[in-house]
């Protein structure tokens, strides 16, 4: 650069750095980019780490006069992650802190029951750079040892301290990966450092509150003790007396038609009433826990041809519609439908069906382009964080491809004219966040076909019924009768399960045991 002029001016105490028009003059290696949206994102996380870094130093990001990332100075670390990420994250956080000689850590990471399904929030800093580190990593996930659930990921905002003549930054010309002289010794001081403190604060939490700081004062002889942040459904509901029932155990009355026969009540446990008046039988299930509504119900309206059915519905067939294989005999719990089939009896998830169907759908009408819309008669108006709204315009062809017809309505607020059917427009905003958390992670998608994968699970999921308590019979075997016409597994690649069988020998081996 050249000098052009010097003087003095009034400003501040402190030091300003202006890095401005990056891309005036073309870059040598032009046909290397990406699109703006691209290199800007790449720009945006660039600004995230160093931000991250330096919590006491203010940063703005701005892009053609509109500014992106606005960063004030932050009293510490705790402090910079609301500003980044909001409060959600930050209070999904338990800070670790380690001092000594070989190594020094500190910052947050996620509490066992407040982990991610994408590896998006995860820093690391090494004497103050951000870096890329498989020993640090692997230490920071074995620390969680046996509490983190299947296909899910800590976040964490974590800075280390070593001897300078310990580490070699010098591996790879971009500064970001390093290594350690004794890495094996790095990792064994993480792990076990951080899982002794999951564990201890894991300890004291209890539905998120401290065991020990309750609003009622204790009496002398109370002993304090400790909670786990989680406990099994099975352990922690009260007893009413009625004795464990076995998990999996079925009982209902034979379908043939047999007097219905009352059971006695236990004393002071009322007597719940389950039947399915369409079918002609009924079962009585005597005692419930205390403060529990009823976990079983009807079949509201019974095959009434009166009765309307949800549009939602009816994605590959239409009414009248019923299952070959299957006969509807109940639900449970408003949400697993119970199914006489002539191998016994079958279980059936409505949500987990549901969003099969929509899956199946939307992976068909994608390709196709021929996705049915639902127009919007008022535009639905959604405001996005700054990195987020890079994200929506990075995939927007993908988007209008899946059917949201998005639109700037200046800053970081888009105009949305049209949904993809079947999704309401009260879940909009849940699609768009939980598609850019799989998307915006560190790592790159190798294929389109992998986002657009993404995108149409995280419609399917929200488009979905969260249960089947607003459907009456004729709706739920329109439900099982696609699931028949699709041939949908009971297992999905997944992992996921659609329904499940209990053999007929079953029932009876149970019953006579």
């Amino acid at each position: 650069g050249v000098l052009e002029h010097q003087g003095k001016t009034g400003f501040p105490q402190g030091t300003k750095i202006s890095v401005e028009q990056l891309f005036f003059n073309t870059p040598a290696r032009l046909k290397f980019m990406k699109s703006t949206a691209t290199e800007l994102q790449h720009i945006q996380q660039l600004m995230q780490r160093l931000a991250m870094a330096a919590p006491e130093v203010q940063f703005r990001l701005t892009h053609n006069q509109q500014m992106l990332l606005k960063l004030p100075y932050a009293t510490d670390q705790e402090e910079r992650i609301q500003q980044l990420f909001g409060e959600e994250v930050r209070d999904g956080l338990m800070k670790v802190q380690h001092q000594a000689n070989q190594l020094s850590f500190e910052g947050w990471i996620s509490l066992p029951s407040k982990t991610k399904s994408s590896r998006r929030l995860q820093y690391l800093f090494v004497n103050g750079r951000h870096v890329k580190c498989p020993a640090l990593n692997h230490g920071i996930y074995d620390g969680y040892h046996g509490l983190l659930a299947k296909g899910k990921h800590p976040a964490f905002f974590i800075k280390v301290k070593v001897a300078t003549e310990d580490v070699d930054v010098n591996v790879h010309p971009a500064k970001t990966e390093i290594r350690f002289r004794n890495s094996q010794l790095v990792h064994t001081i993480l792990a076990d450092q951080l899982s002794r403190q999951i564990h201890e604060t894991s300890g004291k939490r209890f539905f998120g509150r401290e065991v020990g700081h309750s609003p009622f004062p204790s009496r002398p002889d109370q002993t304090e003790f400790s909670l786990p942040d989680s406990l099994p459904l099975e352990e922690s509901l009260p007893k009413a007396g009625l004795g464990k029932i076995p998990t999996g155990d079925v009982r209902q009355k034979d379908l043939t038609g047999f007097p219905k026969i009352p059971v006695s009540p236990a004393p002071t446990v009322s007597t719940k009433k389950v039947s399915s008046p369409q079918i002609g039988s009924s079962f009585q299930i005597s005692g419930s826990l205390p403060s529990m509504e009823t976990t079983s119900s009807p079949i509201d309206g019974g095959e009434n041809p009166d009765l309307d059915v949800p549009e939602e519905l009816e994605l590959f067939l239409t009414l009248p519609a019923k299952p070959e294989n299957f006969r509807i005999i109940g639900m449970l719990h408003h949400r697993q439908i119970l199914m006489e089939h002539a191998e016994g009896l079958a279980v059936a998830d409505t949500h987990n069906i549901h969003k099969a169907l929509i899956e199946s759908l939307l992976a068909k009408t994608v390709e196709e382009n021929s996705v049915r819309l639902r127009e919007q008669e008022v535009p639905l108006l959604l405001e996005m964080k700054a990195q987020d709204a890079l994200i929506l315009e990075l995939h927007q062809k993908l988007l209008k491809q899946s059917g949201f017809q998005l639109d700037s309505f200046g800053g970081t607020t888009f105009s949305i004219s049209t949904l993809p059917f079947p999704l309401p427009k009260e879940k909009c905003e849940n699609v768009f966040k939980d598609f850019i958390s799989r998307v915006s992670a560190f790592g790159k998608r190798a294929h389109d076909a992998e986002i657009r994968k993404d995108l149409i699970q995280c419609i399917a999921r929200h488009a979905a019924f969260d249960n089947g308590s607003s459907l009456n019979l004729r709706a739920l075997n329109l439900l099982i009768a696609q699931m028949e016409q699709l041939e949908l597994p009971p297992l999905k690649a997944e992992g996921e399960r659609l329904w499940f069988m209990i053999p007929q020998e079953e029932i009876f081996k149970r019953l006579k045991d």
